[in-house]
């Protein structure tokens, strides 16, 4: 579906009305280059876009609806020395974030 998450509409077009099971994979999102330059474009996308996927699943009426959402590898570093996660480590709940923007 073509749109755009910054409009809370779109986003309850997506999730429907809760006729039956739902899950809601979030991958719309401002990369951080995109986002350092255009920091409006970033909040209205990053943040209400996911708010209002998030209302969105939360008000369709289905049953306990599952919502994913994922996000930049940056967040959890880009190799540095001081990076909390390594290649060779398993990333968990625990796992503390290192963001780099």
């Amino acid at each position: 579906a073509g749109g755009d998450v910054s409009d809370a509409e779109f986003c309850r077009s997506l999730v429907g009305r809760g006729d039956g099971p739902l899950s809601v994979f979030h991958l719309g999102a401002v990369m951080s280059g995109q986002g350092e330059a255009d920091f409006d474009l970033c909040v209205n996308v990053n943040l209400h876009g996911t708010l209002h996927m998030l209302e969105a699943a939360r008000r369709c009426g289905a049953p306990r609806p599952r919502f994913v959402m994922t996000s930049a590898g940056a967040t959890l570093g880009s190799g540095a020395p001081t990076d909390w996660v390594t290649q060779d480590d398993a990333v968990s709940d625990a796992t503390r974030a290192t963001p780099h923007t």
